[in-house]
């Protein structure tokens, strides 16, 4: 089993929840284990929107299939069209996608009630916890 240590000092296994009870775990965060936060504000990042998600998650009522969170500024460079100040960047958004609904659909679901950002892109939808409402 594959183990991480985070900047906190913390060791988990990428098969961790990111917090007790919680839907969203340590491999979907870190990218498999590629891109592991070095900073305690990306940390930070990371468990404000495992929190937040939790509760689209149960909006939604389907599993998230997370393609992208956490990013480092090198990552994000590498991203066509990513932005500069991407909210990857210090751990506070993600991508995904659900099985069995659009993301046309999700973004329904999602509008009236995520207070952060909330993007709609071809093949998946982009949420963060940017501190204010957005919409793209």
């Amino acid at each position: 089993m594959a183990r991480i240590t985070l900047p906190n000092g913390t060791n988990v296994d990428l098969v961790d929840p990111i917090f007790a009870g919680g839907n969203f775990y340590w491999f979907e965060a870190t990218k498999g284990g590629d891109r592991i936060p070095t900073l305690l504000s990306e940390l930070n990042g990371i468990f404000s929107l495992a929190k937040k998600a939790e509760k689209a998650r149960t909006a939604i009522g389907e599993p998230m299939i997370v393609t992208s969170w956490y990013r480092s500024r090198a990552i994000n460079n590498l991203i066509p069209n990513a932005s500069r100040n991407s909210q990857h960047i210090p751990g506070k958004a993600m991508d995904f996608y659900c099985n069995n609904l659009s993301p046309l659909q999700i973004y329904r679901i999602l509008d009236p009630i995520w207070d952060g950002g909330l993007g709609l892109y071809g093949g998946h939808i982009h949420i963060d916890v940017r501190g204010s409402k957005a919409r793209f």
